[in-house]
């Protein structure tokens, strides 16, 4: 797991944010919940095209698992 972003691993979206403020990429909170979800909506999608079975979809599944908890996940079914 040490190759996952950090939020991907489950790190708090606090450290999160610090991590990229340190590399000099200031991110607001509310942007990264809306990255987040993007991103999520993408794997959704390929998962979707390829079929949940094929390794691609599996892959897809398990990054939106890793990706939508916390803020992310909230408001969202």
């Amino acid at each position: 797991m040490a190759d996952l972003p950090l939020g991907a691993r489950g790190e708090p979206l606090e450290k999160v944010l610090l991590q990229a403020e340190a590399n000099g990429q200031e991110t607001a909170r509310g942007d990264f919940v809306r990255w987040c979800r993007q991103v999520i909506d993408l794997l959704d999608q390929i998962r979707d095209v390829v079929g949940g079975r094929d390794p691609v979809g599996v892959a897809a599944a398990a990054a939106v698992t890793a990706i939508r908890r916390g803020v992310v996940a909230m408001g969202t079914a």
